[in-house]
């Protein structure tokens, strides 16, 4: 009898736990669990290994029923020492496993978590599960978990490991890949490596773009962490560009949306609302970049009108969305030197937090606080905000950045000994080591660890300048050692940053802090034996330290020669450009005509898609250009400047934010001036520029005041016949020739020197490899505008014609050849088509230039149809010199890092080496004569520069005694750009000096004789 009912028991408790087991594997957790409860009941007589197993898979399958709730840990906590009785096989110990370090990390208890996490990852690795997706995962989870508790390195080494598994397993095209690269990337970002950073985002929103989605949630949240990067880099367009992405899966989500979302902590509570919060928070973030605060101040207005209609049951998450944005709104006053309003939005935020106790820290906000008490000089509250901001930071890859604040509120209470220490501290934390932090020489870039940041860079820079100051009140060598080797590390850290691109505002500030202290520290060395030896080392390092972006699409478009690129790779290149300049003047014509509508988030998105598309084919190509390789793979060296010089001075000027310079390069000797304060020059030089353009007799004395700045006494006995003159800054509108050395006419620089310029050295340097052939033929663009058509310009001009001078030509062209577009058949498809068959281009057409976007200034042809700059940037034109007669052509708005954004630029980077343009508008008959001389002085085999030069002096010669034509505005305003080589015979030269006559007829006004008017009148 007993028998009997030890096997019914026994039978029953079997019987009920499979029942309980199949509801649980059908993920019916409340249905198993009172078949689970019975077992247990039935159980009671079985051996203690069997009532173990049940109280085990009892307590499993209670502890399932919270469905991640923080209710359900302790379940797992007491099953947890039972696993080993479980009668569990080895893949379901592993989902237990899984299951408790996923209930302990959701409910933030990640330090628990780990072990369990390892555990399951060494059983799963054991298993034989082909493909092993269970263990891959389990990988990326343990990752996942070092970077919740700080283990940044270790969850690097993990998230690497479970995407080259992915990989292996699965192919590169799936999302689990693409997880584990945005979350590679975010801990790339906690380690201070931004680089790698950015990579890994671009790669993890490359693959999810590139798989069919279920939910595109993902993409909304790569595409806002890329966001914030982008943001950080100052690259602004391409974050407004990705914002609009974003905007668009917003519009279009569906129910699906964070379904399966793994980066999404708490599926449960995703709401519409949260998903509202976050994109304007989002924007907040980009328009305070921009300097915008009345768009962040809508997007923050709407935020607080949801939270207070949310009421008390506000979570801690839409909280900090507003906490966030007044801290933004803090950040672009501050950059806008407001820093009273800056304060008042930093406490907003910080009173939030206090008010509410949740639980995000804010040492950044707390920091930033300081930064704008510090700048309006309340310094002893500045130390109490940044020193309560170390106190707090656990984050020790924000510690270098905390401690350089320190050390400049320190600096400016003039406590030496309070900055120093704050000094080594910041280098303490990039370097690692507290050692190298007390002796800065001795830090090699490779200390770094990987690290590259912006804020590591101005760290560094800041550094640099508290040891320049350290030198000024002591004397020590050592000091001014620490400082230039600190400068070098931040110009390497610095051209490591940057990714290749345009420069953006914040590249330029950083840049412009390294370069004023590198160029301090040379001329505050007192080692003469050596000083132009250090100084060849600075000039490399500067030079290699700009903006590749011109030159690069300068080599990507210039003719190839005997360099065979595959037609598969142009043909991509090409159908990427056109669908970019389709793209682009859908959104101008929207942007300025509102009859025109369309969805301009969607144009913008797809604008973006392209640009990302043609950039890869662009690296392509560029990779299979040799000279590109060369200048990729080893730095420019002022030995390879100084070789391609004769007789030659090259004048580079230099203006930081606070400080200008004056760099003097010949082939034996190099030189370097302090020009003194920047706002100084630069006012000058405006004021001077705006007198020439008025024909203001004040205009002289002014330019003589420059003169004397831009050219000093001590240079002047050095400096050799030609100049070639790399600008900065303003200096790109100043024609150097018109400045004058006495204030008079016959003082003009152009007496004595041959100018030219240059946008950069390195440009030049490949501008002056660049050789075309000499046989091509060479165009004329000049289309008829009817005398009723009105041009779309800012200052109203009518699009005057030269009926005559047309006319002239048509008869010239019969006797000479070359060949002519003119008339009302030139319209843009004709150039387009046309342009680059030629080696010399010449442009006699009206032009319009944008003050505000350089991208929009346009060429203006007979049927009112225009040639933006941005359909210029892909086309590949083959001239070897291209002389743009329309007005205004080397004018355009400055973007600091890059130059004048102007038409002539856009010729750069379609692949013409050598350019003439004009600097403002031009008058008509005084320019006519100076471009006939020019062209017949090319025709002598001259230098392009000695002919222009040539040109203007013949001019002055010829109106020596009529003062008022003598004003440079009639003269000055064609300067010549890059290659500067002589364009040797085989050219129909009679024609082209002609042609020259009517070069100027977008700027002339028609019928009107030189005899008639002495006094020439711009268009």
């Amino acid at each position: 009898m007993l028998a009997f009912t030890t096997e019914s028991q026994e039978s029953n408790w079997k019987a009920l736990s499979i029942i309980a087991d199949s509801l649980q594997s059908n993920r019916q957790f409340d249905q198993a669990v009172p078949f689970w409860e019975q077992a247990v009941s039935s159980a009671k007589n079985a051996p203690d290994t069997i009532k173990r197993m049940l109280r085990f898979r009892l307590l499993y399958g209670k502890g399932l029923t919270y469905d991640y709730e923080k209710e359900g840990i302790p379940f797992f906590e007491e099953a947890y020492p039972l696993l080993s009785v479980s009668q569990l096989d080895t893949s379901r110990q592993s989902t237990f496993l899984n299951t408790y370090y996923h209930y302990l990390g959701y409910n933030g208890r990640w330090t628990e978590a780990l072990p369990i996490a390892e555990l399951c990852m060494r059983l799963r690795e054991n298993l034989d599960e082909k493909p092993p997706l269970a263990y891959i995962s389990t990988v990326h989870d343990v990752a996942y978990i070092n970077n919740m508790i700080g283990h940044y390195p270790q969850a690097i080494e993990g998230y690497k490991r479970s995407i080259d598994l992915y990989i292996r397993h699965k192919g590169r095209f799936d999302n689990d890949v693409a997880l584990g690269y945005n979350n590679l990337a975010f801990n790339y970002g906690l380690m201070g490596m931004a680089n790698k950073q950015y990579e890994s985002y671009s790669e993890a929103a490359a693959i999810w773009e590139s798989i069919a989605l279920e939910d595109k949630s993902y993409l909304s949240t790569v595409y806002g962490n890329l966001l914030q990067w982008l943001i950080d880099y100052g690259q602004v367009d391409e974050a407004e560009s990705l914002l609009a992405k974003m905007r668009q899966l917003h519009l279009h989500k569906d129910a699906q949306w964070g379904s399966n979302n793994r980066l999404i902590v708490n599926k449960n509570e995703l709401e519409n609302v949260n998903i509202r919060l976050s994109l304007w928070n989002k924007s907040i973030k980009l328009y305070a970049k921009t300097g915008d605060t009345a768009r962040t101040h809508q997007y923050l207005d709407s935020i607080a009108r949801v939270l207070h209609a949310i009421g008390p049951q506000r979570t801690d998450k839409q909280l900090e969305y507003l906490e966030s944005g007044y801290a933004d709104i803090g950040s672009a006053y501050a950059a806008q030197g407001k820093d009273s309003f800056a304060v008042s939005y930093f406490q907003k935020a910080l009173d939030l937090k206090r008010t509410h106790q949740y639980g995000r820290s804010q040492s950044q906000t707390l920091a930033k606080m300081a930064k704008s008490l510090m700048a309006i000089r309340d310094f002893e509250t500045a130390k109490l905000y940044i020193d309560s901001t170390l106190a707090i930071t656990k984050h020790s890859a924000n510690l270098p950045v905390f401690h350089t604040i320190a050390a400049q509120i320190a600096a400016k209470q003039q406590d030496t000994d309070r900055a120093r220490y704050h000094i080594a501290q910041t280098l303490e934390g990039l370097a690692g080591s507290a050692t190298l932090g007390k002796s800065p020489q001795k830090i090699k870039s490779g200390d770094f660890d990987g690290k590259v940041d912006r804020n590591y860079i101005a760290a560094l820079s800041s550094a640099g300048h508290h040891y320049l100051g350290f030198y000024r009140n002591t004397g020590q060598v050592s000091d001014l050692d620490a400082a230039q080797h600190l400068f070098t590390l931040a110009s390497d850290m610095l051209g490591t940053y940057y990714l290749g691109g345009l420069y953006t505002e914040t590249l330029a500030e950083l840049l412009s802090a390294i370069q004023q202290g590198l160029l301090e520290c040379q001329l505050l060395n007192p080692n003469e034996a050596i000083k132009e030896q250090t100084l060849a080392r600075l000039i490399s390092l500067v030079e290699n330290s700009q903006s590749r972006h011109s030159w690069k699409k300068f080599l990507k478009n210039m003719p190839t020669g005997s360099l065979v690129i595959p037609d598969s790779l142009l043909d991509q290149e090409e159908a990427h450009r056109r669908l970019i300049v389709h793209y682009k003047s859908q959104l101008y014509g929207m942007a300025n005509d509102s009859a025109i509508h369309g969805d301009t988030d969607l144009i913008t998105a797809l604008l973006h898609q392209e640009e990302a598309a043609l950039q890869k084919a662009e690296t392509a190509i560029l990779n299979l250009h040799p000279i590109y390789n060369h200048f990729s793979e080893s730095q420019i060296t002022t030995s390879d400047i100084q070789q391609k010089l004769r007789n030659q001075s090259i004048l580079r000027y230099v203006i930081t934010d606070s400080a200008s310079y004056l760099i003097h390069i010949k082939r034996r000797s190099l030189a370097l001036y302090p020009l003194g304060n920047s706002s100084t020059l630069i006012g000058l030089a405006e004021r001077t520029i705006g007198l020439l353009k008025k024909r203001d007799d004040a205009y002289y004395p002014a330019a003589k005041e420059l003169h004397d700045l831009l050219l000093p006494e001590t240079l002047k006995p050095h400096l050799a016949n030609q100049l070639i003159i790399v600008p900065d800054g303003v200096l790109h509108y100043l024609p150097f020739e018109a400045l004058t050395a006495n204030g008079e006419p016959s003082g003009f620089l152009v007496h004595n020197h041959t100018p030219s310029y240059a946008t950069s050295l390195p440009l030049l340097l490949v501008q002056d490899q660049t050789s075309y052939s000499n046989e091509r033929a060479f165009a004329a663009f000049a289309p008829h505008y009817p005398v009723t058509t009105t041009a779309a310009d800012q200052r109203g001009q009518e699009l005057l014609d030269l009926p005559g001078a047309a006319n002239e030509v048509d008869v010239l062209s019969t006797l000479f050849g070359g060949d002519i577009h003119r008339g009302d058949s030139v319209i843009k498809s004709v150039f387009w088509d046309q342009a680059p068959k030629y080696g010399l281009l010449h442009l006699a057409m009206h032009a319009q230039v944008d003050d505000h976007n350089g991208e929009q200034s346009h060429f203006i042809f007979a049927d009112n149809s225009r040639l933006h700059s941005y359909e210029l940037y892909g086309m590949k034109l083959q001239a070897g010199l291209a002389v743009l007669s329309a007005c205004n052509t080397g004018y355009g708005p400055i973007q600091k890092g890059e130059g004048v954004q102007s038409l002539a630029r856009a010729f750069t980077y379609a692949g013409v080496p050598s350019l003439v343009m004009g600097l403002w508008q031009l008058p008509d008959n005084s320019t006519s004569e100076i471009m006939v001389d020019f062209y017949h002085s090319l025709k002598e085999n001259k230098h392009k520069h000695v002919a222009l030069a040539t040109a203007k002096k013949g001019y002055l010669e010829k109106f020596e005694l009529e003062s008022e034509l003598l004003h440079p505005y009639y003269w000055a305003g064609l300067v010549i750009s890059g290659n500067t080589s002589s364009i040797r015979p085989g050219i129909n030269w009679l024609y082209w000096a002609l042609l020259g006559i009517i070069g100027f007829g977008g700027c002339l006004y028609a019928g009107r004789k030189w005899k008639r008017a002495r006094r020439p009148r711009a268009l």
